[in-house]
């Protein structure tokens, strides 16, 4: 089961790595992709600044990846849920826009994958520290 929130941590730390980069390198495909135009240079540096958390969220994954440690999962998770809290906030106040909607999708999908490596790797603490 170890084996296996390591692999699940390390897709979050792959995956959230290459969302950060397609941030950086293309923030205007990144801005379409989510349905905002960021037409000047304010917006695509704004767009490019995204992925300082997704960058931050990616080498916290890889870290608890390697050392199999809960703690380094939690800001991912904590991240996804609050993303899809905020975009069925959305969803109430502004309607349900395709982008809006397959980005909740994600969210939760991520928040399941982190939580699960999470759990296993907080089991595997709780049992190494009867042993």
């Amino acid at each position: 089961m170890l084996r296996a929130a390591q692999i699940l941590s390390g897709l979050i730390a792959v995956f959230v790595g290459g969302v950060a980069i397609f941030y950086l390198v293309n923030p205007a495909g990144a801005g379409t992709a989510n349905g905002m135009n960021p037409e000047t240079v304010f917006g695509i540096t704004n767009m490019r600044t995204l992925a300082a958390p997704l960058l931050m969220m990616s080498l916290m994954a890889a870290i608890g990846t390697v050392k199999q440690n809960w703690v380094f999962l939690l800001p991912s998770a904590l991240y996804f849920i609050f993303t899809a809290i905020i975009r069925i906030f959305g969803i109430f106040l502004d309607g349900a826009d395709p982008s809006t909607t397959r980005g909740l999708v994600l969210a939760i999908v991520l928040f399941v994958v982190a939580e699960v490596a999470l759990q296993i790797f907080r089991k595997a603490e709780r049992q190494s520290e009867k042993d």
